[in-house]
């Protein structure tokens, strides 16, 4: 976090306020969406996506059309794809053109349209290497990558080098989640 943002102490900061609230919504979102919860995992990511940060509102969008996706909902997952590429193509960052072609990624790779999955993943890994702190995306890119690899009995090159960059991430990362995948 960047508490050194804020002068004041760090609990009436709002900015920290504001990131920490992020955090914890993100990992309700990940345990609800783990569980099958998809109308809490959409309640959680709904009040992120009120947030004044566009990153964080590019996520919000892009977990939103990912949760949409798994209810069958393809009119809103696509409105909340919609929504995640408007606001990443608005901004300055990379990082949120990332977000949005690691969800897109991942819809085609729940949807099974393998080249398409390892299309935009590949893209969502091109910026997210020229970045620092990506390592947990990074992993999940490379998660999916061998995900694909594996279910369409491809073990090429490409499986091996994604599999060891998906533990490299992963370790890189400490984010146990993504370990035990």
């Amino acid at each position: 976090c960047m508490w050194y943002i804020c002068p004041q102490s760090v609990k009436k900061c709002t900015f920290y306020n504001e990131i920490v609230y992020i955090s914890i919504s993100r990992l309700y979102y990940d345990l609800f969406f783990q569980d099958n919860k998809f109308d809490e995992a959409i309640k959680t990511m709904l009040k992120v996506s009120n947030s004044k940060n566009e990153l964080e509102q590019v996520v919000a969008y892009a977990n939103l059309a990912d949760a949409y996706l798994q209810k069958k909902d393809y009119n809103l997952s696509n409105f909340y794809l919609n929504k995640t590429k408007v606001i990443a193509e608005s901004t300055k960052s990379k990082i949120d053109d990332a977000y949005y072609y690691q969800v897109k990624g991942r819809i085609f790779y729940r949807k099974q349209q393998n080249e398409e999955a390892i299309k935009n993943l590949l893209k969502s890994i091109k910026i997210l290497e020229n970045e620092s702190n990506q390592d947990i995306m990074l992993g999940y890119n490379y998660y999916y990558l061998t995900s694909i690899q594996s279910r369409i009995r491809i073990y090429s090159e490409d499986y091996k080098r994604y599999s060891q960059k998906n533990i490299e991430y992963a370790l890189k990362s400490k984010n146990l989640q993504l370990i035990l995948l």
